[in-house]
């Protein structure tokens, strides 16, 4: 229970840090401390503040949030039909799509396969995979997220989407807050912004990059380590160490990609004009190899350090 609870006391403390607590009591703070609307880790909604700012204050707020709640739930269930679709048609999964189609689908191996155990073979399936996987987990956590979210707005609070069309994002950070968003505000709040406010306030990039740095990598591996708590209790040290040793490289290229995409969209507000076209497009698609690629390390332990990069070279043909 330690991760579930330690970021939601951490938007309390928060909220006491601001002078937001005043003239509340503790009963007011358990609807997000343990709230009814479920969620992960991460505290979708996250604190009072955020929620009073979003809470419907008449019956016509509450009416359009509720509607919109409504919708939410409903594109949950599209797209988690949509995702089991894909795995059955494509991955040959035995859900349901999987069992009404039989043997007719395309079989592809997943991707925590291939990094396992790299084989030799066509790029193109190994590039195919890598895509897919990404869409894939785009339908699943948008599925999840409108499932709470949805479940907050028909409560009355119409809190912002947890994930927003990723998929059109133009740039690496527009992707990343819209992939994630109350994953990404946890680590903005708690990392970004106290590393922003009080070092290297006379060098701006190093600012920046230290900033990034310590919400993108530092944050996040400390996030996933108090996740795998219990796995550690259990003694399996192994395990966690296998995990942390290959996605401090997924963190690592995230920080940098996040970094390089900010820096990019300074430039951008300086005088180019927006994206159309076949530009447009080619700017989306960087993005999804971008987080396409890096996911090769973020597999959760099916593979280890040294096959996760040597699945990555074969897909330069250098394998």
């Amino acid at each position: 229970m330690l991760p579930f609870f330690l970021w939601r006391l951490g938007y309390l403390f928060l909220s006491g840090k601001r002078g937001k607590v005043a003239g509340t009591r503790f009963r007011d703070h358990l609807m997000y401390l343990w709230p009814l609307w479920g969620g992960s880790s991460t505290p979708y909604g996250k604190g009072l503040d955020y929620l009073a700012r979003t809470e419907a204050k008449d019956q016509e707020s509450l009416a359009r949030s509720q509607l919109a709640g409504l919708r939410l739930l409903i594109l949950a269930g599209l797209w988690m039909a949509f995702k089991e679709a894909m795995e059955g048609a494509l991955f040959g999964a035995k859900n349901w799509f999987g069992l009404f189609l039989g043997d007719a689908f395309v079989n592809f191996p997943r991707l925590k396969e291939l990094v396992a155990e790299p084989r030799e073979g066509n790029l193109l399936v190994g590039w195919a995979v890598v895509y897919l996987e990404l869409f894939v987990n785009v339908l699943n956590r948008a599925a999840k997220g409108h499932l709470i979210i949805g479940v907050l707005r028909i409560f009355g609070f119409y809190v912002f989407r947890n994930t927003y069309k990723p998929l059109l994002a133009e740039t690496v950070v527009g992707f990343w807050n819209r992939y994630y968003y109350y994953f990404k505000e946890l680590l903005v709040e708690f990392f970004f912004y106290p590393t922003f406010a009080k070092y290297f306030k006379g060098n701006p990039k190093m600012r920046l990059f230290a900033a990034v740095f310590m919400a993108a990598f530092v944050g996040n591996m400390y996030y996933h380590l108090l996740s795998m708590s219990d796995r550690l209790l259990l003694g399996e040290a192994e395990i966690v160490r296998n995990i942390l040793t290959t996605r401090w490289v997924y963190c690592l290229l995230l920080s940098l990609g996040i970094f390089v995409s900010m820096l990019r969209e300074q430039k951008v507000g300086k005088g180019d004009g927006p994206r159309r076209g076949l530009r447009r497009v080619g700017a989306i698609f960087t993005v999804w190899t971008f987080f396409a690629v890096i996911n090769i390390w973020n597999q959760k332990g099916a593979g280890d350090l040294e096959s996760s990069t040597r699945f990555f070279l074969s897909l330069l043909g250098l394998g």
